[in-house]
Protein backbone atom coordinates (compact mmCIF):
# COMPACT_ATOMS: atom_id res chain seq x y z
CA UNK A 1 0.00 0.00 0.00
CA UNK A 2 0.89 3.04 -1.08
CA UNK A 3 -0.71 5.54 2.15
CA UNK A 4 -2.77 6.05 5.57
CA UNK A 5 -5.79 3.81 3.48
CA UNK A 6 -5.42 2.26 0.21
CA UNK A 7 -7.97 0.37 -1.72
CA UNK A 8 -7.96 -3.08 -3.04
CA UNK A 9 -9.34 -5.60 -5.95
CA UNK A 10 -9.03 -9.41 -5.71
CA UNK A 11 -10.00 -11.65 -8.33
CA UNK A 12 -11.11 -15.52 -6.27
CA UNK A 13 -10.49 -18.24 -8.77
CA UNK A 14 -13.92 -20.04 -9.43
CA UNK A 15 -13.72 -22.46 -6.26
CA UNK A 16 -13.02 -19.92 -4.05
CA UNK A 17 -9.29 -21.67 -2.80
CA UNK A 18 -6.96 -19.45 -4.56
CA UNK A 19 -6.44 -15.74 -5.92
CA UNK A 20 -6.37 -15.06 -9.21
CA UNK A 21 -5.21 -11.48 -8.84
CA UNK A 22 -4.89 -9.23 -5.92
CA UNK A 23 -3.71 -5.72 -6.02
CA UNK A 24 -3.99 -2.10 -4.27
CA UNK A 25 -5.15 0.92 -5.77
CA UNK A 26 -4.20 3.98 -4.21
CA UNK A 27 -1.13 7.23 -3.67
CA UNK A 28 0.75 8.35 -0.93
CA UNK A 29 -3.01 9.66 1.17
CA UNK A 30 -6.44 8.29 1.52
CA UNK A 31 -8.14 6.03 -0.47
CA UNK A 32 -11.35 3.32 -0.13
CA UNK A 33 -13.46 1.24 -3.33
CA UNK A 34 -17.18 1.37 -2.79
CA UNK A 35 -18.03 -0.23 -5.77
CA UNK A 36 -16.61 -2.95 -8.32
CA UNK A 37 -18.98 -4.26 -11.72
CA UNK A 38 -17.24 -6.71 -14.29
CA UNK A 39 -17.71 -6.55 -18.14
CA UNK A 40 -18.61 -9.96 -20.24
CA UNK A 41 -15.08 -10.17 -21.11
CA UNK A 42 -13.97 -10.13 -16.94
CA UNK A 43 -12.43 -6.76 -16.60
CA UNK A 44 -12.85 -5.18 -13.41
CA UNK A 45 -14.35 -1.52 -12.91
CA UNK A 46 -13.33 0.12 -9.72
CA UNK A 47 -15.17 2.84 -8.22
CA UNK A 48 -14.09 4.92 -5.26
CA UNK A 49 -12.61 7.99 -3.14
CA UNK A 50 -9.32 9.31 -2.99
CA UNK A 51 -7.63 12.15 -1.31
CA UNK A 52 -4.52 11.21 -3.11
CA UNK A 53 -2.66 13.81 -5.23
CA UNK A 54 -0.67 11.30 -6.83
CA UNK A 55 -3.20 8.63 -7.52
CA UNK A 56 -2.25 6.65 -10.01
CA UNK A 57 -3.71 7.81 -13.79
CA UNK A 58 -3.91 6.09 -17.00
CA UNK A 59 -5.31 7.62 -20.00
CA UNK A 60 -7.62 9.68 -17.74
CA UNK A 61 -10.39 11.86 -18.28
CA UNK A 62 -9.20 13.76 -15.72
CA UNK A 63 -5.81 13.95 -14.66
CA UNK A 64 -5.73 16.75 -11.58
CA UNK A 65 -6.72 16.17 -8.20
CA UNK A 66 -9.13 18.95 -8.08
CA UNK A 67 -10.58 18.93 -4.17
CA UNK A 68 -10.94 17.86 -0.84
CA UNK A 69 -11.99 14.43 -2.00
CA UNK A 70 -12.20 13.12 -5.21
CA UNK A 71 -14.05 9.96 -7.04
CA UNK A 72 -11.99 7.38 -9.23
CA UNK A 73 -12.62 5.17 -11.55
CA UNK A 74 -10.13 2.33 -12.90
CA UNK A 75 -10.73 -0.55 -15.59
CA UNK A 76 -8.64 -3.55 -14.85
CA UNK A 77 -7.44 -6.05 -17.03
CA UNK A 78 -9.32 -9.19 -16.92
CA UNK A 79 -5.69 -10.67 -15.60
CA UNK A 80 -5.50 -7.87 -13.16
CA UNK A 81 -1.43 -7.08 -14.82
CA UNK A 82 -2.55 -3.74 -15.88
CA UNK A 83 -4.68 -0.73 -15.96
CA UNK A 84 -6.57 -0.19 -18.92
CA UNK A 85 -7.77 3.22 -17.65
CA UNK A 86 -7.78 5.17 -14.77
CA UNK A 87 -9.30 8.72 -14.25
CA UNK A 88 -9.95 11.15 -11.54
CA UNK A 89 -13.48 12.74 -10.99
CA UNK A 90 -14.57 15.76 -9.03
CA UNK A 91 -14.50 19.28 -8.46
CA UNK A 92 -13.18 21.31 -5.86
CA UNK A 93 -15.30 20.44 -2.73
CA UNK A 94 -15.84 16.58 -1.76
CA UNK A 95 -17.27 13.73 -4.08
CA UNK A 96 -18.67 10.68 -2.76
CA UNK A 97 -18.55 7.31 -4.89
CA UNK A 98 -21.61 5.06 -5.29
CA UNK A 99 -22.43 2.30 -7.51
CA UNK A 100 -21.13 1.55 -11.00
CA UNK A 101 -22.55 -0.73 -14.10
CA UNK A 102 -21.16 -1.07 -17.64
CA UNK A 103 -23.66 -1.66 -20.27
CA UNK A 104 -22.69 -3.91 -23.07
CA UNK A 105 -20.87 -1.14 -24.93
CA UNK A 106 -18.13 -1.17 -22.54
CA UNK A 107 -19.09 2.66 -21.27
CA UNK A 108 -18.72 2.94 -17.52
CA UNK A 109 -22.17 4.70 -15.37
CA UNK A 110 -20.96 6.02 -12.23
CA UNK A 111 -22.95 7.19 -9.59
CA UNK A 112 -22.51 8.85 -6.19
CA UNK A 113 -22.88 12.32 -4.29
CA UNK A 114 -21.06 15.59 -4.33
CA UNK A 115 -21.11 18.81 -2.30
CA UNK A 116 -18.71 20.35 -5.40
CA UNK A 117 -20.48 24.02 -7.15
CA UNK A 118 -17.96 22.64 -10.00
CA UNK A 119 -18.27 19.13 -10.38
CA UNK A 120 -18.00 18.78 -14.37
CA UNK A 121 -21.11 18.03 -16.49
CA UNK A 122 -22.01 17.37 -20.17
CA UNK A 123 -25.37 17.31 -21.69
CA UNK A 124 -26.45 17.43 -18.09
CA UNK A 125 -30.42 17.17 -17.03
CA UNK A 126 -29.38 19.25 -13.99
CA UNK A 127 -25.92 21.76 -14.61
CA UNK A 128 -25.71 22.97 -11.25
CA UNK A 129 -26.50 21.93 -7.64
CA UNK A 130 -29.90 22.44 -6.14
CA UNK A 131 -28.22 21.99 -2.35
CA UNK A 132 -25.41 21.44 -0.40
CA UNK A 133 -25.31 17.60 -1.44
CA UNK A 134 -26.33 16.39 -5.00
CA UNK A 135 -26.22 12.78 -6.64
CA UNK A 136 -24.89 12.90 -10.28
CA UNK A 137 -24.34 10.30 -12.72
CA UNK A 138 -21.94 10.30 -15.00
CA UNK A 139 -21.52 7.81 -18.08
CA UNK A 140 -17.82 7.26 -19.55
CA UNK A 141 -17.11 6.59 -23.07
CA UNK A 142 -15.76 2.75 -23.53
CA UNK A 143 -11.90 4.25 -23.38
CA UNK A 144 -13.04 6.37 -20.02
CA UNK A 145 -11.29 9.14 -21.94
CA UNK A 146 -14.35 11.38 -22.35
CA UNK A 147 -17.55 11.81 -20.69
CA UNK A 148 -21.06 10.81 -22.58
CA UNK A 149 -22.85 12.99 -19.92
CA UNK A 150 -22.89 13.77 -16.73
CA UNK A 151 -25.15 15.79 -14.58
CA UNK A 152 -26.38 16.65 -11.09
CA UNK A 153 -29.39 15.24 -9.51
CA UNK A 154 -30.87 17.04 -6.61
CA UNK A 155 -33.22 19.40 -4.66
CA UNK A 156 -32.51 22.13 -2.11
CA UNK A 157 -31.25 20.09 0.72
CA UNK A 158 -29.11 17.04 0.39
CA UNK A 159 -29.42 13.17 -1.23
CA UNK A 160 -27.74 10.45 -0.40
CA UNK A 161 -27.51 6.37 -0.55
CA UNK A 162 -27.13 6.31 -4.54
CA UNK A 163 -27.25 3.09 -6.13
CA UNK A 164 -27.66 2.23 -9.76
CA UNK A 165 -28.90 -0.21 -12.50
CA UNK A 166 -28.94 -0.57 -15.99
CA UNK A 167 -31.86 -1.56 -18.63
CA UNK A 168 -31.08 -3.84 -21.80
CA UNK A 169 -31.00 -0.80 -23.35
CA UNK A 170 -28.84 1.18 -21.48
CA UNK A 171 -30.51 3.50 -19.43
CA UNK A 172 -30.07 4.42 -16.06
CA UNK A 173 -31.82 4.45 -13.16
CA UNK A 174 -30.50 5.60 -10.22
CA UNK A 175 -32.11 5.76 -6.72
CA UNK A 176 -31.39 7.52 -3.30
CA UNK A 177 -32.69 9.50 -0.15
CA UNK A 178 -33.45 13.24 -0.05
CA UNK A 179 -34.66 15.35 2.64
CA UNK A 180 -35.11 18.48 -0.16
CA UNK A 181 -37.46 19.50 -3.08
CA UNK A 182 -36.17 16.96 -5.09
CA UNK A 183 -36.90 17.44 -9.17
CA UNK A 184 -39.90 15.26 -10.37
CA UNK A 185 -40.87 14.61 -14.16
CA UNK A 186 -43.75 11.80 -15.06
CA UNK A 187 -43.19 10.99 -10.92
CA UNK A 188 -45.21 8.30 -9.35
CA UNK A 189 -45.41 10.50 -6.16
CA UNK A 190 -44.52 14.22 -6.65
CA UNK A 191 -44.36 15.39 -3.70
CA UNK A 192 -41.65 14.76 -0.72
CA UNK A 193 -44.10 13.65 2.23
CA UNK A 194 -41.52 13.18 5.30
CA UNK A 195 -38.50 14.28 6.61
CA UNK A 196 -36.87 12.35 4.19
CA UNK A 197 -37.92 10.10 1.27
CA UNK A 198 -36.46 7.74 -1.09
CA UNK A 199 -36.01 9.37 -5.10
CA UNK A 200 -35.89 6.96 -8.07
CA UNK A 201 -34.90 8.58 -11.32
CA UNK A 202 -34.25 7.05 -14.97
CA UNK A 203 -32.40 8.49 -17.84
CA UNK A 204 -31.92 7.68 -21.08
CA UNK A 205 -28.88 6.30 -22.72
CA UNK A 206 -28.28 9.86 -24.25
CA UNK A 207 -28.72 11.50 -20.66
CA UNK A 208 -32.20 11.99 -21.06
CA UNK A 209 -34.45 12.16 -17.94
CA UNK A 210 -37.39 9.85 -18.72
CA UNK A 211 -38.72 10.15 -15.19
CA UNK A 212 -37.64 10.97 -11.60
CA UNK A 213 -40.37 10.19 -8.54
CA UNK A 214 -40.24 10.49 -4.63
CA UNK A 215 -40.89 7.59 -3.04
CA UNK A 216 -42.26 7.59 0.81
CA UNK A 217 -44.36 8.44 3.55
CA UNK A 218 -44.75 10.83 6.54
CA UNK A 219 -42.18 9.67 8.74
CA UNK A 220 -38.59 8.99 7.52
CA UNK A 221 -37.77 6.98 4.85
CA UNK A 222 -34.68 5.41 2.95
CA UNK A 223 -33.80 3.99 -0.48
CA UNK A 224 -30.13 2.22 -0.43
CA UNK A 225 -30.35 0.06 -3.40
CA UNK A 226 -31.65 -0.92 -6.60
CA UNK A 227 -32.14 -3.56 -9.33
CA UNK A 228 -33.68 -4.42 -12.41
CA UNK A 229 -35.99 -7.31 -13.55
CA UNK A 230 -35.51 -8.49 -17.21
CA UNK A 231 -39.10 -6.92 -17.99
CA UNK A 232 -38.03 -3.32 -16.60
CA UNK A 233 -39.37 -3.64 -13.54
CA UNK A 234 -37.50 -1.25 -10.89
CA UNK A 235 -36.54 -3.35 -7.66
CA UNK A 236 -35.55 -0.94 -4.57
CA UNK A 237 -34.55 -1.92 -1.19
CA UNK A 238 -34.50 0.03 2.05
CA UNK A 239 -36.29 1.04 5.52
CA UNK A 240 -39.09 3.18 6.38
CA UNK A 241 -40.35 5.19 9.92
CA UNK A 242 -43.37 5.96 7.87
CA UNK A 243 -46.80 3.73 8.61
CA UNK A 244 -48.47 5.36 5.84
CA UNK A 245 -45.25 4.15 3.06
CA UNK A 246 -46.98 3.40 0.02
CA UNK A 247 -48.07 0.19 -0.32
CA UNK A 248 -49.62 -2.48 -3.16
CA UNK A 249 -50.48 -6.31 -2.95
CA UNK A 250 -48.09 -6.35 0.40
CA UNK A 251 -47.06 -9.74 2.39
CA UNK A 252 -47.03 -7.80 5.62
CA UNK A 253 -49.13 -4.59 5.55
CA UNK A 254 -48.51 -2.83 8.40
CA UNK A 255 -45.32 -1.14 10.04
CA UNK A 256 -44.87 -3.49 13.13
CA UNK A 257 -41.27 -1.71 14.53
CA UNK A 258 -39.51 1.70 14.96
CA UNK A 259 -38.01 0.98 11.60
CA UNK A 260 -38.89 -2.21 8.98
CA UNK A 261 -37.13 -3.19 5.76
CA UNK A 262 -39.39 -1.87 2.49
CA UNK A 263 -39.69 -4.20 -0.97
CA UNK A 264 -40.95 -1.88 -3.25
CA UNK A 265 -41.40 -2.70 -6.89
CA UNK A 266 -42.03 0.38 -9.86
CA UNK A 267 -43.47 0.11 -13.31
CA UNK A 268 -40.37 1.04 -15.61
CA UNK A 269 -42.15 4.23 -16.90
CA UNK A 270 -42.13 5.15 -13.30
CA UNK A 271 -45.46 6.11 -13.03
CA UNK A 272 -47.25 3.30 -11.33
CA UNK A 273 -46.58 1.05 -7.92
CA UNK A 274 -46.11 -2.26 -9.06
CA UNK A 275 -46.12 -4.72 -5.24
CA UNK A 276 -44.64 -3.07 -1.80
CA UNK A 277 -44.34 -4.45 1.77
CA UNK A 278 -43.04 -4.23 4.66
CA UNK A 279 -40.52 -6.56 5.99
CA UNK A 280 -39.96 -6.87 9.84
CA UNK A 281 -40.56 -7.28 13.50
CA UNK A 282 -40.82 -5.48 16.39
CA UNK A 283 -37.21 -3.55 16.81
CA UNK A 284 -35.14 -2.06 13.74
CA UNK A 285 -35.27 -4.05 10.42
CA UNK A 286 -32.93 -2.48 7.34
CA UNK A 287 -33.01 -3.29 3.77
CA UNK A 288 -29.52 -2.77 2.61
CA UNK A 289 -29.05 -4.80 -0.74
CA UNK A 290 -30.87 -6.28 -3.45
CA UNK A 291 -30.82 -8.95 -6.86
CA UNK A 292 -33.11 -10.52 -9.23
CA UNK A 293 -32.62 -14.12 -10.06
CA UNK A 294 -32.92 -15.30 -13.88
CA UNK A 295 -36.57 -16.61 -13.08
CA UNK A 296 -37.76 -13.44 -11.62
CA UNK A 297 -37.47 -13.93 -8.00
CA UNK A 298 -36.36 -11.25 -6.07
CA UNK A 299 -33.92 -11.24 -3.35
CA UNK A 300 -33.33 -8.67 -0.36
CA UNK A 301 -30.83 -8.50 2.07
CA UNK A 302 -30.14 -6.17 5.67
CA UNK A 303 -29.84 -6.05 9.00
CA UNK A 304 -31.92 -6.70 11.91
CA UNK A 305 -32.61 -6.54 15.75
CA UNK A 306 -36.11 -7.84 15.67
CA UNK A 307 -36.27 -11.42 17.69
CA UNK A 308 -39.85 -11.67 15.73
CA UNK A 309 -38.44 -10.87 12.38
CA UNK A 310 -40.50 -12.98 9.91
CA UNK A 311 -38.84 -16.28 8.58
CA UNK A 312 -40.08 -18.95 6.44
CA UNK A 313 -37.89 -22.62 5.52
CA UNK A 314 -34.84 -20.79 7.71
CA UNK A 315 -31.29 -21.60 7.82
CA UNK A 316 -30.79 -19.71 10.81
CA UNK A 317 -34.57 -19.43 12.99
CA UNK A 318 -33.36 -17.00 15.71
CA UNK A 319 -31.45 -13.81 16.35
CA UNK A 320 -27.78 -15.02 17.64
CA UNK A 321 -26.53 -10.98 17.52
CA UNK A 322 -25.68 -8.98 20.72
CA UNK A 323 -26.79 -5.91 18.39
CA UNK A 324 -27.80 -6.79 14.58
CA UNK A 325 -27.64 -10.35 12.70
CA UNK A 326 -27.72 -10.20 9.07
CA UNK A 327 -30.61 -11.42 7.08
CA UNK A 328 -31.75 -12.61 3.56
CA UNK A 329 -35.61 -12.81 1.85
CA UNK A 330 -36.41 -14.68 -1.34
CA UNK A 331 -39.39 -12.95 -2.85
CA UNK A 332 -40.73 -15.43 -6.29
CA UNK A 333 -43.29 -14.08 -8.17
CA UNK A 334 -46.71 -15.61 -8.64
CA UNK A 335 -48.11 -12.97 -11.07
CA UNK A 336 -47.16 -9.73 -12.68
CA UNK A 337 -48.17 -7.99 -9.56
CA UNK A 338 -47.99 -10.02 -6.13
CA UNK A 339 -44.44 -11.74 -5.55
CA UNK A 340 -45.15 -14.20 -2.84
CA UNK A 341 -42.45 -14.76 0.30
CA UNK A 342 -41.00 -17.98 0.44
Amino acid sequence: GGGFSDGFILKLARSGRSLVYSSFIGGSGFEEVRAVAVDAAGAAYVLGITMSRDFPVQQPFQKAFKGGQDVFLAKVSPDGRSLSYSTLLGGSGYDYAGGIAVDAAGSAHATGYTNSKDFPVKKAVQSGPGGNADLYLAKFSPDGRTLRYSTYLGGSQAEQEPSIALAADGSAVVSGTTNGNFPVRNAFQRTRKGSSDGVVAKLSPTGALAFSTFLGGKGVDRLYKVALGKDGTIYLAGYSESPDFPRKNPCQTTLKGKSDAVLAALSGDGLRLVFSTFLGGRYHDYGKAIAVGPDGAVFIGGETNSLDFPVVGAYQNSLKGGLNDMFVSKFKPSSATRPKNE
